[in-house]
């Protein structure tokens, strides 16, 4: 592992330019990307209770693994500056995981002016699997979260171009739906491609630019989406109140979806997960944050808790309200009408129309940015370690620009968002929810002392949170190749 050299005794200093409501900003815009999008249909697909359901248990266990992961990165610190002091770290085989860590024999006990904390240092999750288990086992785990990453980012790709074509002419191409138009060499795919091309160049800059750059648009971003979070929720539950349908004057009936589609199910557990995990932004965003030991628990409460309220309202509503339900929840509104006639459709209905179909589109670019920083870190530090100054200048812009780059390639061949993020959402078993209890189960084997960013400890937890997640994962791949 390629590390600065510096006095043991010397530690980083930790500082960061943004506060508790900067950082909740920043992981908030990184974790409510393209995911919300797509959790009406996983509710109206699967069923509404099935999916609230999951929907509880999915937030607290993604908030426990948060609280998990910034302790393993706080006694991974440790083991860092130990490496550079010349010491020997031992791995931990893997039958003493089953053992108890708490148990003297099995601890790693650093000199007293090493405490755990997290740093400057930029320590990636594929970092700290690399520390405990070793190279072998950190280089597939590295493979795992890039293929997670990288379909986040086509997905993303796939609403901003999707969404521009259905409702913004492009000269003599009038604007059309990608869903239905399924011709490869199609006028809308031509629109599709430019929407495309346009949003490659903005975000490869802001990629290239880096998280302290863009305070202001994440700002702005996040507005807008609440905005049309809010503005979906509303006309949902003015379609069942009034039995409204969204597109014409037809009336709806507003009939609940099935409390649970066993069929279905495959699909909204990993939908649902994809819009929840933030384990893997948080060593990219936690380096810019100031007040760490009192600061980043706090961020992931309150992420954790504002994406259950607004998954939950969204995709209740939405089940409920709308018919035919897209896998992109914004595609049905589309020519919206609020319940008039086409022929009589008020102008307030364009004006909501434009703002929950664009909207979306224009929020993920204060997302893209800071997943495509998320995979380019965990390239550059699996290769040269935690500091920046040690990278080429030439190796850092590039692979900074080439992560954001090249997912959008695929966006070009692939646009379903429902595929997508089927795919997407089960590298989340392996990357996050089975991975994270096993680093921190062996850094607590590992690592002698208290952390500031303790999580509640188990074994017996730790075990059941990985078989269970294990056993999900085979389930749902099961289930959509069955399908």
């Amino acid at each position: 592992m390629a590390l600065s050299i510096r006095e043991p005794s010397l530690p980083y200093i930790p500082h960061g330019k943004f506060g508790i409501l900067t950082g909740y900003i920043f992981v908030l815009n990184s974790t409510i990307g393209a995911g919300f999008l797509s959790i009406p249909w996983a509710y109206e697909n699967s069923g509404w209770f099935f999916s609230l359901i999951f929907q509880i248990l999915t937030t607290i266990l993604c908030y426990y693994l948060s609280i998990q992961t910034l302790e393993s990165m706080s006694r991974a610190e440790i083991l860092s500056r130990m490496t550079e002091e010349g010491k020997d770290i031992h791995r931990i085989s893997f039958k003493k995981l089953f053992q108890n860590p708490n148990h003297p024999d099995h601890l790693l006990k650093p000199p007293p002016h090493l405490t755990p904390m997290i740093t400057n240092r930029l320590i990636n999750l594929p970092d700290i699997v690399k520390m405990v288990f070793g190279e072998r086992v950190g280089l597939c785990y590295l493979i795992f979260v890039i293929f997670s990453v990288f379909g986040i980012l086509v997905a993303y790709g796939s609403v901003f171009a999707s969404s521009f074509a259905s409702i913004i002419p492009l000269g003599p191409l009038s604007t059309c739906d990608i869903y239905t138009n399924k011709d490869y060499f199609s006028d809308c795919k031509m629109k599709y491609s430019f929407f495309l091309l346009f949003f490659a160049i903005c975000v490869c800059y802001m990629t290239v630019k880096g998280i302290e750059e863009q305070q202001y648009v994440q700002y702005i971003m996040s507005g807008l989406r609440f905005i049309v979070i809010i503005s979906i929720t509303l006309t949902c539950f003015a379609d069942i109140v009034l039995h409204r349908d969204n597109n014409d004057s037809h009336y709806n009936s507003a009939d609940a979806p099935p409390m649970i589609r066993p069929k279905n199910i495959g699909h909204a557990i990993p939908i649902i997960l994809f819009a929840t995990i933030f384990q893997n932004q948080i060593p990219t965003i936690a380096s810019s944050i100031k007040n760490k030991e009192k600061t980043l628990a706090k961020v992931n409460g309150y992420v954790s808790m504002t994406c259950f309220f607004v998954y939950t309202l969204l995709g209740m509503a939405a089940a409920f309200a709308i018919d035919h339900m897209p896998s992109m929840v914004t595609m049905s509104y589309r020519d919206y009408t609020g319940g008039y006639s086409k022929g009589s459709r008020p102008g307030w209905t364009y004006v909501l129309e434009y703002l929950i179909v664009l909207c979306p589109a224009f929020d993920v670019f204060s997302s893209y940015p800071i997943q495509a920083l998320v995979l380019a870190n965990s390239i550059t530090t699996w290769r040269y370690g935690g500091n920046e100054e040690d990278i080429p200048k030439r190796v850092f812009y590039g692979i900074r620009f080439l992560s954001a780059f090249i997912p959008l390639i695929v966006s070009f061949l692939v646009y379903d968002l429902g595929t997508i993020l089927d795919w997407t959402g089960l590298f989340g078993f392996l990357g996050f929810l089975i991975a994270t209890p096993l680093f921190h189960l062996a850094l607590r084997h590992m690592v002698a002392g208290e952390s500031p960013y303790d999580a509640y400890f188990n074994i017996g937890l730790s075990w059941a949170i990985i078989i269970v997640n294990a056993f999900l994962f085979f389930a749902v791949v099961g289930l959509n190749l069955v399908e």
